[in-house]
């Protein structure tokens, strides 16, 4: 139904879609001015025309900013209703934050999984054989805490890697009782949750290098076009 529903062809703006979820993002050079109340006006008249009703009080605005000067807009409105402006939202199921910092994330996703932690803990109660154990925990507890970990892994700091680690450990001191971590992890076949996390970076990686078509090819730097002789070879320019 919101598949006709586009944006003008400014290349500062840009709208992500899922489902009945619609986010745009706009970024706002030093000395212009936002464009964000005319993508607004745009939205509401496509819903207009289509007989759809927007919700403003569900509709928030989190401004990334880390100039000293503080920049100062109208306020961005629907059908007249002032945007909320906050300070972290949650896209689908990534929670970002005006710093850019990952700790509101993370300390989502280690609630979330401490709590499916409990049900661990009854089904190794229950006599759940160790094989069961570790498929529930691959399953419902792993698939939280490394969710959308490309997005966050490469800038994560060494605490908030650790907060996630901590998660496994206590699974498996369940799984395994009074075994090492390390020895725990060999016995369920299993890497620690920053291998697992840098594996999954490098297959995306190589997966987007691989497929001249794949969505994500334009977030990869320019092809290194230069002539110089590296001790290693770089396929692509390195970012500043």
């Amino acid at each position: 139904m919101i598949n006709d529903l586009k944006l003008s062809n400014d290349p500062l703006e840009d709208m992500w879609k899922y489902a009945d979820d619609s986010t745009i993002s706009e970024v706002v050079p030093m000395s212009s001015n936002s464009a964000l109340q005319l993508i607004l006006d745009e939205a509401v008249g496509w819903s207009d025309r289509n007989k759809l009703q927007l919700h403003p009080t569900k509709c928030k605005e989190l401004r990334i900013q880390f100039s000293k000067r503080e920049y100062v807009t109208e306020p961005t409105t629907i059908s007249g209703q002032q945007l909320e402006i906050v300070k972290s939202a949650k896209i689908l199921g990534v929670t970002l934050t005006d710093d850019l910092r990952w700790n509101k994330h993370i300390g989502r996703v280690v609630a979330k999984a401490s709590k499916r932690l409990y049900l661990l803990k009854q089904l190794q109660r229950a006599g759940v054989n160790k094989h069961q154990l570790i498929e529930f925990y691959n399953a419902c507890i792993r698939s939280v805490v490394e969710y959308a970990c490309e997005v966050f892994h490469s800038n994560l700091p060494t605490y908030l890697s650790e907060e996630l680690e901590r998660v496994q450990r206590r699974a498996m001191r369940i799984i395994f009782p009074g075994m090492k971590y390390k020895e725990a992890l060999q016995q369920g076949h299993l890497q620690s949750l920053y291998d697992r996390r840098e594996y999954l970076c490098t297959k995306l990686f190589r997966q987007i290098d691989q497929d001249p078509c794949h969505k994500l090819k334009t977030l990869l730097p320019d092809l290194n076009t230069g002539v110089d002789s590296l001790r290693t070879v770089r396929k692509y320019t390195s970012l500043n």
